[in-house]
């Protein structure tokens, strides 16, 4: 990659699920819950979300790797879990993925509108995601369908390893002729996600409140009382600003506005 200083934004990269589609990223959540369970395994919500951000099969072995999930699995295996079982976890999570996923393909309100802003712009469209491209394949007619199709879409079979590393992000960036790692921005509803973006030296722009963080859909949100509302989102916007994020908003329906905002710092000399 060149060092030339950019004047503008030229791309963005997306994630999915909690950032464009998918209110509260609850789809992957019900997955890894219910294949667990096929197990005999309880594992919890939070335990589910902890490792989002990850290509799946690599968020199965962290989800294992949890001190609690791994003593359950002990107590009704008597043994640790070893590679095969994670492989066994994820042929069982694909199926009831797939069977999920497009009940939760809604756009996230004000996506449609925010991305069509950018392309106005001149903006290229990047994403990444966790998902399979099978599952990708059912996902993407439905948000075509809803007006969102983005110029590209890279998933964890095109790179083998997924975030934290920099490599999705960097594919973006050779598919959509970006040679200048500043100015593009990367934005994610996850800490791994962010993380990604600080260790390929793009801008990095957390989403708080409609992503894994606060992890609830639409309904169950706006169900709960102002202040909870307020100090969900807030705690997740903390964890996302200390993974490094250079900017926070509550949804991707403002990002154009945080273009703006980085715009100003890249006119005024500064990079990620």
């Amino acid at each position: 990659m060149t060092h030339v200083n950019p004047r503008r934004i030229e791309a963005v990269v997306l994630d999915w699920a909690g950032t464009v589609v998918d209110f509260g990223s609850c789809a992957p959540v019900r997955a890894f819950v219910a294949a667990f369970s096929e197990l005999g395994v309880e594992i919890t919500d939070s335990q589910a979300r902890g490792p989002m951000g990850r290509a799946k099969f690599d968020h199965i072995r962290d989800i294992l790797a949890h001190p609690e999930v791994s003593r359950r699995w002990q107590e009704k295996f008597a043994s640790l879990p070893g590679e095969s079982e994670v492989q066994a976890l994820y042929d069982r999570f694909l199926p009831l993925q797939k069977e999920v996923i497009l009940e939760h393909a809604e756009l996230i309100p004000g996506a449609r509108n925010a991305v069509a802003d950018l392309r106005r712009q001149g903006i290229k469209i990047g994403s990444t995601t966790g998902y399979t491209r099978e599952l990708m394949d059912a996902l993407m007619p439905v948000t075509e369908a809803a007006g969102y199709s983005p110029d590209i879409l890279v998933c964890p079979s095109d790179i083998d390893e997924g975030r934290p590393a920099p490599w999705w992000i960097q594919e973006n960036a050779r598919q959509l002729g970006v040679k200048t790692m500043s100015a593009i921005v990367k934005v994610d509803d996850t800490v791994t996600g962010i993380v990604a973006g600080r260790n390929a030296g793009v801008w990095a722009v957390g989403i708080s409140k409609t992503g894994n963080l606060v992890g609830l859909d639409l309904p169950a949100f706006e169900a709960l009382a102002s202040w909870e509302k307020e100090d969900r989102v807030t705690i997740a916007a903390r964890s996302l600003r200390e993974a490094g994020a250079h900017i926070v908003i509550e949804s991707v329906e403002t990002l154009p506005a945080a273009i703006q905002i980085i715009e100003s710092w890249l006119a005024a000399g500064e990079r990620p």
